[in-house]
């Protein structure tokens, strides 16, 4: 009861007949006390980790039961006398719409309309039923997890960021030997129009 945590110290020494502080000074105290509640909340997280929703196959075949439900909603609906008006062919097509009665106008001339529209909450628990089992299935890619062949485009803009300072660099350096040459071939230039 210690290692479930479920309960008081108070409600747990009352169940087992000792008093709460006899309770506290054995948690305290006792080493082996300790270790058998720490033994217990061991066997609780191993538990947890391995059994019902925790279990992959447990997951799908609940989201398999939830998704058969709704379609036997939709096919009980489709079925329904009150649908046989409703737009399509086939049970599953009507099955889902929902009706809708509407009053138009007011007094005398107040008549109600039947309307069918498609029922999106429906469908949508439906979808994300069969999500649910692709994901867990592996079947369900998000596009941050395809894989592309080639290099990523951080790699393309690095070698690009790469090779623009390269080239830069190699730019300074041809400028700066042509500004070298240059101010020797002035000296030179200078030397002999003075006749050293």
């Amino acid at each position: 009861m210690l290692a479930d945590g479920q309960r008081s110290n108070e409600e747990i020494a009352a169940r087992v007949g000792v008093t709460a502080s006899a309770l506290i000074r054995w948690r305290r105290e006792s080493p082996e006390f300790r270790a058998r509640i720490d033994e217990h909340v061991a066997a609780f997280r191993k538990r947890i980790t391995s059994e019902g929703l925790a279990t992959k196959e447990n997951r799908i075949a609940l989201s398999k039961s939830r998704a058969a439900a709704i379609r036997g909603v939709i096919r009980a609906r489709g079925q329904l006398e009150s649908m046989q008006n409703a737009p399509g062919d086939s049970i599953i097509q009507k099955g889902i719409q929902c009706l809708e009665i509407r009053s138009i106008g007011s007094g005398d001339l107040a008549r109600e309309v039947e309307e069918y529209r498609i029922d999106t909450g429906t469908l949508a628990e439906e979808r994300a039923c069969m999500r649910q089992i692709a994901i867990e299935m592996g079947d369900w890619k998000s596009r941050s997890v395809i894989q592309v062949e080639g290099p990523s485009i951080v790699e393309i803009l690095r070698d690009r960021r790469l090779r623009r300072a390269h080239c830069e660099a190699e730019d300074a350096a041809l400028d700066a030997a042509a500004a070298a040459a240059a101010a020797l071939a002035q000296r030179a230039a200078s030397d002999t129009d003075t006749g050293d």
